[in-house]
């Protein structure tokens, strides 16, 4: 099936993409170095605040017992408790100790939870019952005082989860917490965090390179000229229903 009289091909797309190649390369390394001055010059910075929390199982001094406190405690770190680092309840009491005016899913997306380091056990979980918490926001007062609030109410509210009260007749005389989380490191500073440079005009380069590539081809379009003697003469033969000579299809 030939195609309609007139309609380019691809080679002739090719032809208006290299008959504007000065725009596009100006337009790309031009987006790039905008993204960078966009990143120092106009974009507030990120600071991350991280304090770190340890999972606690009580349990007897055996050697089973010891084994299964640990499976317990990193099966927490890498499935509950980054879960419940961002629940609306450890949310809620986070805002209301600071009186923060924001809502609990904004306060949900400054925060990262997981385990470290972070390697994986021959299970699929962290091999490791240290949490790390950390909070990124524009300000570093706020990203210290976020993070430790935050991760003052998840031990607190993993205690209450976790609470074991025994009944009267069970063999177990234990009230207390079956697991809970212990801060062991608070947030004092806030670190400064800047994406990389070299991704930073990597990306504006290349949204520069495909919004450029698009104009030159919609004008090249619009315009409607004839790039060389082989498109005509394919217009001709395609208009006249002559075969077109092999040397311009």
């Amino acid at each position: 099936m030939n195609p309609p009289v007139g309609v380019p091909r691809l080679r002739d797309y090719l032809r208006i993409v290299a008959g504007g190649w000065f725009v596009i390369v100006c337009a790309t390394v031009l987006s790039g170095i905008a993204a960078l001055c966009v990143q120092n010059f106009v974009k507030a910075p990120d600071y991350v605040a991280e304090t770190r929390l340890f999972a606690i199982i009580p349990s007897d001094a055996g050697v089973f017992a010891a084994y299964e406190g640990d499976l317990a405690s990193t099966f927490r770190n890498g499935n509950l408790y980054p879960a419940l680092a961002k629940s609306t309840l450890v949310a809620n009491r986070t805002i209301d100790d600071l009186h923060l005016s924001m809502s609990p899913a904004a306060l949900a997306k400054m925060v990262t939870v997981n385990a470290t380091p972070t390697t994986l056990s021959p299970y699929a979980l962290p091999a490791s019952a240290v949490l790390q918490l950390r909070v990124t926001g524009d300000d570093p007062e706020q990203a210290v005082a976020i993070a430790n609030a935050l991760s003052n109410n998840l031990a607190a509210v993993s205690r209450e989860l976790e609470w074991v009260l025994p009944k009267p007749d069970s063999p177990v005389r234990y009230t207390g917490p079956g697991a809970e989380l212990i801060r062991v490191d608070d947030a004092v500073t806030a670190q400064e965090v800047r994406p990389s440079w070299i991704k930073t005009v990597g990306t504006g380069a290349g949204v520069g390179l495909g919004f450029s590539v698009l104009l030159v081809l919609i004008v090249g379009l619009v315009r409607g000229r004839v790039l060389d003697k082989g498109q005509l003469n394919y217009v001709i033969a395609q208009a006249t229903d002559r075969e077109v000579p092999w040397n311009v299809r």
